[in-house]
């Protein structure tokens, strides 16, 4: 059997049906999504488009806001999607933001994910990158052994303990 990871790139899912599409390899989830796309406008005026809350709003959706700094919270409203609240990793303004993502709904079953949005300068705009991986789920995790209660001996008694204070 071929080694499929090497015949596609990281971050690629084939279409359902294709001849690669059999099941996802190692590196890539199902909610993976890596997109470029060139821009006719300077960094300046993307970035604005992502943090500015009324272009924000016009692009994303009515109500959707960001606070463009880092530990900063946002709320993406798109028509017919699930609202997503968000909390600011990293931001290099005109350059980076980066941030976590996750269903404001419980019962949603989608992923939280980490979102990176890179601005590179071109001469014909800016070339716009985003990559969003799925967060480590940790009850996907395998359960190796089941853990057995550890009991650690008694720390050793400070030197004035049991000790008569002299004159008290």
């Amino acid at each position: 059997m071929a080694d499929r990871r090497r015949s596609t790139p990281p971050g690629f899912r084939p279409p359902e049906g294709s001849p690669t599409a059999s099941g996802p390899s190692d590196d890539v989830t199902a909610h993976d999504v890596h997109r470029r796309i060139v821009l006719e406008a300077d960094p300046t005026a993307v970035w604005r488009a992502l943090t500015d809350p009324d272009e924000l709003g016009a692009w994303w959706g009515e109500g959707s806001r960001l606070d463009a700094t880092p530990g900063g919270e946002g709320r993406f409203e798109e028509d017919g999607e699930p609202v997503r609240l968000a909390r600011v990793v990293e931001v290099r303004p005109e350059r980076r933001l980066i941030l976590d993502w996750w269903p404001e709904d419980p019962e949603v079953d989608e992923p939280a994910t980490r979102v990176t949005i890179e601005l590179v300068p071109c001469p014909f705009g800016t070339i716009v990158t985003v990559l969003e991986c799925a967060l480590l789920d940790l009850s996907e995790l395998p359960v190796l052994v089941a853990p057995r209660p550890t009991f650690l001996a008694p720390a050793p008694a400070p030197w004035w303990r049991g000790r008569a204070l002299a004159g008290v």
